[in-house]
């Protein structure tokens, strides 16, 4: 089996990668916008105070 083998998918975006090195660094600000995400600690805190316990039935 030839383990060299390299989709036209891969080389042309190997291609556009190595040419538009901006578009990687624009997908790391967009991973730590979203993921990266300070938590703010008095709201965590208010968040967990402000929560109703649930009755499991939909109702309140």
């Amino acid at each position: 089996m030839n383990t060299a083998y390299v989709s036209d998918f891969e080389i042309f975006m190997g291609n556009f990668l190595k040419d538009h090195p901006e578009v990687v660094e624009e997908q790391r600000r967009g991973w730590s916008s979203f993921w990266d995400v300070k938590i703010d600690p008095a709201a965590s805190k208010f968040s967990k105070e402000d929560l109703v316990t649930d009755d499991h039935y939909g109702f309140k």
